[in-house]
Order: C-alpha cells, then sequence, then structure tokens
C-alpha cells in the first residue's frame, strides 16, 4: 500500500531541500516506468522493487555510503575551490584599487599590501574585502555630494 497523506517523492523532496548530502534509495511495490523515472529524477540513488531480499539490498546500501563519502568529499573539496577563488578576486581587486589610487604597479600593490598585513597581523583576504567595502562607501558618499 501506498504511504498514508504523503508521497514518496514528497518525502524525497524533503530529504534533498533539508539533507542534500543524503543518498536515498526508492522502495516501492510499483515498478511502472513513469514512477521510477520520477524518484529517480528526484534524486533518488536506485528505484527497487519489493519484494527485496537482504542480499539483493546490502550492495545497494553500500554503494549508498560509498556516494555520500564521495559526494562529502567533493562538496568539501568545492568549497574550499570557492573559498580561494572568492579570496583571489577580493585580493586582485584590492590591489587594482592601490594600484588606481597611488599609481603602483600590480607588484607594487601586491607588496605594499602584504607588507601592511604583516605588520598589522591580518589575512590579505581580511584587509581586501575592508577596502572594497571602503571604496564603495567612499564613491557613494562622492556621488551624494556631487
Amino acid at each position: 500500500s501506498k504511504m498514508p497523506e504523503e508521497s514518496g517523492i514528497k518525502l524525497a523532496d524533503w530529504i534533498r531541500s533539508e539533507h542534500s548530502e543524503l543518498p536515498y534509495i526508492f522502495l516501492s511495490a510499483y515498478a511502472d516506468s513513469a514512477t521510477v523515472a520520477e524518484a529517480i529524477g528526484h534524486g533518488a540513488l536506485t528505484y527497487m522493487v519489493k519484494p527485496v531480499q537482504v542480499p539483493q539490498l546490502l550492495p545497494v546500501i553500500y554503494a549508498a555510503i560509498t556516494r555520500a563519502r564521495d559526494i562529502f568529499r567533493l562538496r568539501s573539496c568545492t568549497d574550499r575551490l570557492t573559498a580561494a577563488v572568492d579570496s583571489n578576486r577580493d585580493i586582485s581587486v584590492a590591489i587594482g584599487l592601490l594600484m588606481a589610487k597611488f599609481g603602483l604597479t600590480r607588484e607594487e600593490a601586491f607588496e605594499q599590501m602584504r607588507k601592511y598585513c604583516r605588520n598589522e597581523g591580518r589575512r590579505m583576504r581580511d584587509v581586501a574585502v575592508h577596502l572594497i567595502e571602503a571604496d564603495e562607501i567612499l564613491t557613494i558618499a562622492g556621488r551624494r555630494d556631487g
């Protein structure tokens, strides 16, 4: 019989929205191709039709665990890469601002920023973000006065 008052698809949507890293398996008595396609389309790792024997289920569970680990590693790597790209973008913009403001070469601006960070014990990305925010405030203030 079907789940009372809720569908497996609704449950799958909730799992995907609340726990996107959690792989899940559809286990149902219904084997029509539309239901299978819908379940897979909603992110199910696989779709199994009841009755299922434990020896059939164990490899699927092991595959789901492996996939969860792979997704976690990939997401962690992606998060680190995104942070590095964002950090480099902020640093590049801040260096460009210093170049424009003080007529410095890229290397000179980078070196000035690096020295400042070292002397103040601050991270380069934090200083870069601060410089960008300060420039935005000054730009807005300059427009209001004009």
